[in-house]
């Protein structure tokens, strides 16, 4: 094995681990959440981060027996902004006011998803190929949008003034509606 692979090994290694701790954590975040709105954003979250971790599996498999990246099809991820939509749509409005408990674990949430986006940028940044690069790319984007998401609900159970500011692109406007 080169170093060029051991190091693309220890990146996926490091991400599988990642992803899992991630979705222990939504998993446990949603347990212990009480309010609706964010139990649901945390669950879909979980659901991503074991999606990731099925993706990771996929590519380190094969990565360890020596082979090269393989040439694995795109998988459109589900947006989790449709998904917190539609949970959204279905919650009356008694569920949608109820207060934001578990901050802490909420916090939490929102610093793992920078940690997530910061360590995929910088896989994607050193990568080796094409290929490796566009698929760490691919998951920083997806910890942005998870992070977006923890943003909007956030902002929007604690009714802060600054989600306004937020740039627009980024903010949930049907929330306010």
């Amino acid at each position: 094995m080169d170093n060029k692979q051991g190091g693309l090994l220890e990146a996926l290694a490091t991400s599988l681990d990642f992803e899992r701790k991630g979705g222990e954590h939504y998993i446990q975040l949603g347990i212990d959440t009480k309010q609706h709105l964010a139990k649901n954003l945390f669950y879909n979250l979980a659901k991503q981060e074991i999606d990731h971790m099925m993706r990771i599996e996929e590519i380190f498999e094969v990565v360890r027996q020596g082979a090269n990246w393989p040439e694995i099809p795109e998988r459109k991820m589900s947006e989790i902004e449709e998904e917190m939509k539609k949970i959204f749509e279905r919650l009356d409005q008694k569920a949608r006011e109820e207060g934001l408990d578990n901050l802490k674990g909420y916090r939490l949430a929102i610093e793992f998803e920078k940690k997530g986006y910061e360590m995929y940028t910088r896989f994607s940044e050193t990568a080796g190929s094409e290929r490796e690069k566009r698929f760490f790319a691919a998951l920083a984007e997806e910890e942005e949008k998870h992070l977006e998401a923890l943003d909007n609900v956030y902002h929007f159970l604690t009714e802060s003034e600054d989600w306004l500011t937020v740039e627009e692109s980024k903010v949930w406007n049907w929330m306010s509606a």
